[in-house]
């Protein structure tokens, strides 16, 4: 049994990362970041580096540029297209600018390649200035966008800054490296002569996505009349956004939960705890279960497996792979379903084990002569070991097998038979006989509950636990030689 119990966790940890999930962990560089000129017509080398420091392998990677500002750019072709895991691929560039070559400008690097998640974009900007200090026009992006989503949308504002005594047409354009994250339109407006103008950028999500943080490019496109000759500027400005789900990080920080991943399989065991402190059906009487606490690895492997099975299921009823994107119906969803399937959990494997239990567990509530039969069905005898409880000087008979890994044992007072007048010899002599013989508690058992009306049996009342009582075993200590728990009188 423990044997399948490993290869079903084995098969359903494997399961969870063959989902689509996770893309590989790449990124973009260019060096150096900026290049300085003295004029319009100049020369300049540089090079575009793509790592991918995850452990998937890159295909069919490519890079390709673009500039609004005149500049040239040469790519020089890089082989083999395919990048391995954790390696680099780097492009030598080659960068001119005729005369009439407007600046400050950029340069745009696109790299394109195929993971398993699909095709992928990354984009990194190279900005070219000259040695001039004053610049006819200048944008920046005021404003951060933390914790952005559908719920809670972020806005951030753009800065565009006239340095010329002419009024210039400005407008904007944006590209964004996740397609879940929407950026409002901008109008086109124009900025003044030695004026700044501000204007607004709303930015949201989609119903589902990947969490995460993801560059926002914008585009700002100026132009103008300087001299009876038309003139333009193009700038590309980045904005770091951080995408998630409305409450995710609440509920997870308030559970201790790492990821939404994982929170299916962390809700069922929760609500199992839950169900188990109440001790419903008895079930916590089990001396032996199983350390679920957050901090235990089979808090997490049972965890991890639960919330593998839970994506199979979600994805075959509501086709949605919430291991690559999710939202907060998925959220909702996860919540509202996880937790009753802890309870039918517990109720399932309470009410599997309850005949079982009932034959082999003490209970509180139990009478002498069903903790003879229990003892009978643990193949244990009547001689026990004695134990004293905590510091109130109380002993008990340990009426169980002492484990390693176990926390809990049940103790018991000591049985006392008493005959009554009624009692025939025939009764006496066969309890007797079993006492100074086998010691059998099965037979013990049965030969009291045949002389019911002729002999009392009950608890021993001086100096010990009041009946069957499930204790610490860090409470018990001054531990003794075994005695025979039954006193026939």
């Amino acid at each position: 049994m423990k044997l399948r119990l490993r290869l079903a966790t084995l098969v359903c940890l494997c399961g969870i990362l063959s989902l689509p999930s996770l893309a590989a962990d790449v990124s973009l560089e260019v060096q150096p970041a900026s290049i300085v000129v003295s004029s319009s017509s100049f020369t300049a080398e540089a090079r575009v580096v793509l790592r991918n420091s995850g452990k998937e392998t890159l295909r069919k990677v490519t890079l390709s540029q673009f500039s609004n500002d005149g500049i040239k750019v040469e790519v020089e072709k890089s082989s083999p297209s395919n990048v391995a895991a954790k390696q680099d691929m780097v492009w030598p560039v080659k960068i001119s600018g005729p005369g009439n070559a407007h600046f400050p400008g950029s340069v745009i690097f696109e790299a394109t390649y195929v993971s398993a998640s699909g095709k992928q974009h990354l984009y990194i900007p190279l900005a070219l200035q000259t040695e001039a200090t004053q610049k006819p026009v200048e944008a920046s992006i005021d404003g951060t966008l933390d914790a952005v989503s559908q719920q809670r949308p972020g806005a951030v504002y753009l800065l565009v800054t006239n340095n010329l005594d002419v009024p210039m047409d400005v407008s904007v354009d944006h590209k964004v490296a996740q397609t879940a994250i929407v950026v409002s339109p901008v109008t086109p407006f124009q900025v003044q002569a030695r004026s700044t103008v501000s204007t607004k950028i709303d930015v949201t999500t989609a119903s589902r996505v990947t969490p995460g943080v993801y560059p926002i490019l914008l585009g700002v496109n100026a132009k103008w009349d300087w001299a009876g000759r038309k003139e333009e500027r193009h700038m590309t400005l980045s904005k770091p956004a951080t995408i998630g789900v409305f409450f995710e990080s609440e509920l997870l920080k308030a559970l201790g939960v790492p990821s939404f991943l994982v929170l299916p399989g962390c809700l069922m065991v929760f609500a199992f705890e839950f169900l188990l402190s109440f001790n419903l059906m008895g079930l916590k009487d089990y001396s032996k279960l199983p350390d679920l606490g957050v901090s235990s690895p089979g808090f997490w492997i049972l965890s991890i497996s639960l919330s593998a099975l839970f994506a199979f299921g979600y994805y075959a009823v509501l086709k949605v792979n919430y291991l690559q994107s999710y939202g907060v119906d998925d959220l909702r969803n996860v919540w509202v379903s996880s937790i009753p399937f802890g309870f039918l959990a517990y109720y399932g494997i309470a009410r599997y084990s309850l005949m079982w239990r009932n034959a082999h567990v003490p209970n509180s509530s139990d009478s002498p002569i069903t903790i003879l039969q229990k003892l009978a069905s643990n193949d244990l005898g009547i001689v026990l070991p004695r134990v004293s409880l905590g510091d109130a000087a109380l002993f008990g008979f340990v009426i169980e097998r002492i484990e390693d890994g176990k926390t809990m044992l049940w103790i018991a007072p000591r049985i006392i038979a008493t005959w009554q007048a009624g009692a025939t010899a025939q009764q006496r002599a066969a309890l007797q006989t079993e006492m100074d013989g086998n010691r059998r508690p099965a037979e013990i058992a049965t030969i009291l509950h045949a002389a019911a009306a002729n002999v009392n049996v009950s608890w021993d009342t001086n100096g010990v636990v009041p009946n069957p009582y499930h204790a610490k075993v860090d409470a018990l200590s001054h531990r003794r030689a075994a005695e025979l728990i039954v006193t026939v009188v």
